[in-house]
């Protein structure tokens, strides 16, 4: 056996039994252990008084109390619950749902959807799919870290205040897709030690889903990159818009149709000419 070899057995004294990661000290394993998220069976010592949630150390309550403590900046962003009569206000949309399959069962509640994909690109094609058939678009949350969770929440969430000061008074034709609803609607998505892709979906809609909205949409990712591809080969957007359109794969497909018909125009191509011709005079080799 090599040096290297013996000092690494040296190193690694002991091994989680939920996750099997190592450690050089018993105490550091035993405290990883009773934190483990693989840990079925670990025991929840303090609860917020708020909203119930709970927790095995008591830092960690101690943080989510800075957060979850009413007070007058903390309650602007609660959600209040969907039901008039109720005055109830909640931190996290989760609790929410709970609150709404116990309390109010006269409230049609959708199960959770719970899947699994082999990558994250099938997992996109289904979230393309389900978008389609229910009218609804999911964006990802920004800021949030990729290497834990994904959270994807209904376009319609949000508040319909702007993000910095008005200069114009132009506005969209279309109009603003947020006006300060909140829908219940979201995903959740990581990745498990196996490499496979997790969803937790929450299908149910706090608002009517509406063939309109299709023109809040994005353009699929396929359709982009058949767009971006004819753009490089130097297509007239007119050829392009001519060559999506007739495509027979679109011709036979309804909703397909029916949403290119809403979202795909000839001044959309014409713009995206000019921002992809501005990326590659900047030397950016990538479109956003």
């Amino acid at each position: 056996m090599s040096n290297s070899a013996v000092e690494e057995e040296i190193k690694v004294t002991c091994v989680c039994q939920y996750c099997s990661a190592s450690f050089t000290r018993k105490d550091n394993c035993l405290r990883h252990e009773k934190n483990c998220g693989n840990n079925n069976i670990k025991l929840f010592l303090f609860f917020c008084p708020n909203c119930k949630a709970c927790y095995n150390r008591g830092d960690g309550l101690r943080t989510h109390l800075k957060r979850c403590t009413p007070s007058e900046n903390s309650i602007n962003r609660r959600a209040k619950c969907l039901v008039d009569d109720c005055n109830l206000n909640f931190f996290h949309k989760s609790t929410l749902i709970n609150h709404l399959c116990s309390h109010h069962k006269d409230i049609s509640i959708k199960e959770i959807v719970v899947k699994k994909f082999s990558t994250f690109q099938e997992f996109f094609l289904w979230k393309e799919s389900e978008e389609e058939s229910t009218f609804s678009y999911f964006s990802q949350r920004n800021g949030c870290n990729q290497k834990t969770y994904r959270y994807y929440y209904c376009q319609h969430d949000g508040s319909a205040k702007y993000h910095s000061k008005r200069k114009t008074c132009r506005s969209l034709v279309k109009g603003r897709i947020k006006r300060s609803n909140l829908c219940i609607a979201k995903m959740k998505v990581w990745e498990d030690e196996n490499k496979n892709i997790n969803l937790e979906y929450f299908p149910t809609h706090s608002h009517h889903c509406s063939p309109e909205d299709f023109a809040h949409h994005p353009l699929p990712k396929s359709i982009s990159t058949i767009i971006n591809k004819q753009i490089l080969e130097e297509v007239s957007p007119n050829e392009i818009f001519n060559n999506i359109i007739n495509t027979n794969v679109y011709k036979n497909c309804v909703d397909i149709n029916f949403k290119l018909s809403v979202i795909l125009t000839k001044k959309a191509i014409r713009e995206r000419v000019r921002k992809l011709q501005k990326v590659l005079r900047s030397g950016k080799s990538k479109l956003r």
